[in-house]
């Protein structure tokens, strides 16, 4: 009982002690997001247009999907940070568990996404026109994939010791997880070692459910991307509590 007491306000001074820097983050993801919209699909749209109608909106929401959850990249060195510094030991003293914080700034961190998600789902409507009212009904799915992506996050936090080796695997990851995926292209005309690859990539499954419910051409079927994305999610989280229990040695 007390820790579900706790969790709600945990959640809240993880998104205070993160707003300071939120504006810089905003404007940066902001500047990105308009090169990505309004100069690489439109470059690259032509050959496209053959293999998919539409293919801005298509691939216009498909990158909204994976870009606005790659801020969950700042939960994991956020923690390492804590940790170097020697005030991770004190924060857990005063909420009395690890896996309470963890999970806390999991779920801070999806709601960040959910924001970011949403400013530049705005910033694109000169794009998506009435799709954009659709593509804004997706937000849960961007906050279950930052969710996802926050978990991993904290996990190699933990168990990578080095800042430095955290923000080489952070950037290998980053990019490719757009790359490899259905963001820019269909899934079935992938080469199969890149499908495989993607079939592994959380931001698949989420990029899939969007375009389903945004009435876009699809690969997947509905049922295996909501099972596929609450599955990692759960599996994560439970990976994350059982890391987090035997990590420090709590109070």
């Amino acid at each position: 009982m007390r820790a579900l007491q706790a969790f709600p306000r945990l959640v809240v001074a993880n998104l205070r002690a993160w707003l300071p820097s939120l504006r810089l983050q905003l404007a940066t993801m902001l500047s990105m997001w308009l090169v990505y919209a309004y100069a690489l699909v439109p470059s690259i749209a032509g050959p496209l247009q053959s293999v998919v109608p539409r293919y801005t909106v298509y691939a216009v929401t498909g990158l909204l999907t994976a870009v606005s959850a790659q801020i969950a990249m700042v939960c994991g060195a956020t923690l390492w940070m804590e940790r170097r510094a020697g005030v991770l030991e004190e924060i857990v003293a005063e909420v009395c568990s690890l896996r309470l914080y963890a999970l806390s700034r999991i779920t801070a961190f999806g709601a960040v996404s959910a924001a970011i998600y949403s400013v530049l789902c705005a910033a694109s409507i000169p794009l998506l026109g009435p799709r954009a009212v659709e593509a804004l009904a997706c937000v849960p799915i961007v906050v279950a994939l930052s969710m996802v992506w926050s978990s991993l996050a904290i996990l190699a936090s933990l168990l990578l010791r080095g800042g430095e080796l955290y923000a080489l695997v952070s950037s290998i990851i980053a990019a490719p997880s757009i790359l490899v995926s259905p963001a820019l292209y269909p899934l079935q005309s992938m080469p199969w070692p890149l499908r495989a690859l993607a079939l592994i990539n959380p931001n698949t499954y989420a990029i899939e459910l969007t375009r389903a419910l945004t009435a876009q051409p699809h690969t997947l079927a509905l049922g295996i991307c909501c099972g596929a994305l609450l599955g990692a999610l759960i599996a994560l989280t439970t990976i994350v509590i059982a890391v987090c229990r035997d990590e420090l040695s709590l109070p």
